[in-house]
């Protein structure tokens, strides 16, 4: 078979897209993707976009939480939560402790999502004016 300047380029340029769709297969079927179900146990310390710290404890089925902004006398807020997980969704009841100058209570729901990297909690519901929304594992 003759190869000539023209084929040559032709074979070239397949081969080199060829190559480059290979790895663009093989990087896309390997890429990470957000996973909607929170698989493992809560426990662990977690931070809040309202700019607080929990310490979050779970057993079984049964989730305890304090979170505060800092744990000194005179602080913005610290709160308690007991609640009962059921699958990717937390139902319980909060209130502030007089550590924090807020007296607020009430209930809230969460529910549990995963990315790449994290839990994260995202608030579904609450009653008494809790103002986090979201919360994602620190360790």
């Amino acid at each position: 078979m003759y190869c000539n300047s023209a084929n040559f380029k032709y074979l070239l340029t397949f081969t080199i897209i060829s190559f480059i769709a290979s790895i663009l297969i093989v990087s896309i079927g390997s890429v990470q993707e957000a996973d909607a179900r929170c698989l493992g146990e809560l426990s662990g310390v977690w931070v809040g976009n309202d700019g607080a710290t929990y310490y979050i404890q779970q057993n079984g089925q049964k989730v305890w939480w304090v979170g505060g902004t800092t744990y000194n006398e005179g602080t913005t807020f610290v709160n308690v939560f007991f609640g009962q997980r059921s699958g990717d969704s937390i139902h319980g009841n909060w209130a502030d402790v007089p550590l924090g100058k807020y007296r607020g209570h009430g209930e809230i729901t969460l529910v549990c999502s995963q990315d790449v990297h994290n839990y994260i909690l995202t608030k579904t519901d609450s009653t008494g004016g809790f103002s986090g929304s979201v919360w994602e594992k620190y360790r």
